[in-house]
C-alpha cells in the first residue's frame, strides 16, 4: 500500500498529512504567518510519531493553489525539495478541489444522494473570489463505494459581479447539474455568502441562498493526502521537476493608482 505525504500552505493555515497503511494522519497549525518556520518540523514530527523516516514516502503531494503567493510557492518548493532529495514523484492538487471535499466529507452524513454540486470559493483579495465547480461521482475503491468530486469547470478569479454570471452558467449549462434541487448545492467557505449578486437572476439568487453554507471549510492536507491517492493510482504523479503552482492569476494587489481610482468611485456612489 502507498505511503503518501501532503503539504498545504495556501491560506492561513498550515497542515501535512501522512497516508500511511491507508489510514491519513496529520498536523496542523491556524492562522500562522510564517509558514516557511512550521512546514518541515511538522513533517519531520509526523513522521517520528508514524515511526517511519522520509525514504518510506512514495510520493509527496502539495497543494499547488490557488491561494497566497508566498504560500503556494512554498508548498511547490517543498514538495519539489523532498522529490529532488529522495528521488520521489510529486503530486499537484487544487487547494479549491481540496476545499470543496472538507465540505463535501462533512457533509456527507446530511445527503441521502450522490449527486450535489459543490461549489468552492477562496478569498482572492481585491475584492474578488478564486472559484471551482465540482459535482460528485461514485467510483469503486478496495471493493466499496465511495464519493469522490470532479471539476466541472475550470478555475477561475471572478469579482462579485462575474461571480453571479458564472454561478448562473454552472447552474444553467451542465445538464448533470440541472437536475439538482438547490438542497443539493453546497458552497464551501461561506462566508462569502451574503455577497450580494445583484447581477443574479431570481432563479440563480435562489439557488444561491438555499444552498448549504459551509463557512469554515477551506484547504487541508489531509483531503490533499486523500486526493493525491486517487492521482496516485491513476498514475497521474510526475517528475519533481514539474512541481507547479497554479496561481491562476498572476497579479497579487492593485497598485496604488488603482486603489485611488476604487476609493474615488466607491465615494462618488455614496
Amino acid at each position: 500500500m502507498s505511503c503518501l505525504i501532503a503539504i498545504e500552505t495556501s491560506t492561513e493555515n498550515c497542515s501535512v498529512a501522512l497516508l500511511l497503511t491507508g489510514e491519513v494522519h496529520s498536523r496542523a497549525l491556524t492562522g500562522v504567518k510564517q509558514h516557511a518556520a512550521h512546514v518541515l518540523p511538522l513533517i519531520d514530527e509526523l513522521l517520528s510519531a508514524a515511526g517511519i523516516s522520509k525514504t518510506a514516502l512514495d510520493a509527496i503531494a502539495y497543494g499547488q493553489g490557488p491561494g497566497a503567493f508566498t504560500g503556494v510557492r512554498l508548498a511547490v518548493a517543498v514538495a519539489q525539495g523532498l522529490g529532488f532529495a529522495l528521488d520521489r514523484p510529486v503530486i499537484g492538487i487544487s487547494s479549491l478541489h481540496a476545499t470543496a471535499a472538507v465540505a463535501a466529507r462533512r457533509a456527507a452524513t446530511n445527503r441521502q444522494a450522490s449527486n450535489a454540486l459543490h461549489i468552492a470559493l477562496l478569498d482572492a483579495r481585491m475584492g474578488e473570489f478564486y472559484v471551482g465547480a465540482f459535482r460528485e461521482s461514485r467510483m469503486l475503491e478496495s471493493g466499496a463505494v465511495a464519493d469522490t468530486l470532479i471539476a466541472i469547470a475550470d478555475e477561475q478569479v471572478l469579482s462579485g459581479a462575474a461571480l453571479a454570471e458564472w454561478l448562473q452558467a454552472i447552474w444553467l449549462d451542465h445538464s448533470a447539474v440541472r437536475r439538482l434541487p438547490n438542497a443539493d448545492v453546497e458552497v464551501a467557505n461561506a462566508r462569502f455568502s451574503g455577497y450580494p449578486l445583484a447581477q443574479a437572476n431570481s432563479e440563480c439568487a435562489a439557488l444561491w441562498s438555499n444552498a448549504s453554507h459551509d463557512g469554515s471549510a477551506a484547504p487541508d492536507a489531509s483531503e490533499i493526502v486523500r486526493l493525491a491517492a486517487l492521482a496516485w493510482k491513476a498514475g497521474e504523479a510526475k517528475s519533481a521537476e514539474f512541481a507547479q503552482p497554479s496561481y491562476v492569476r498572476n497579479k497579487v494587489a492593485d497598485t496604488t493608482h488603482e486603489r485611488l481610482i476604487k476609493r474615488q468611485s466607491a465615494a462618488a456612489n455614496l
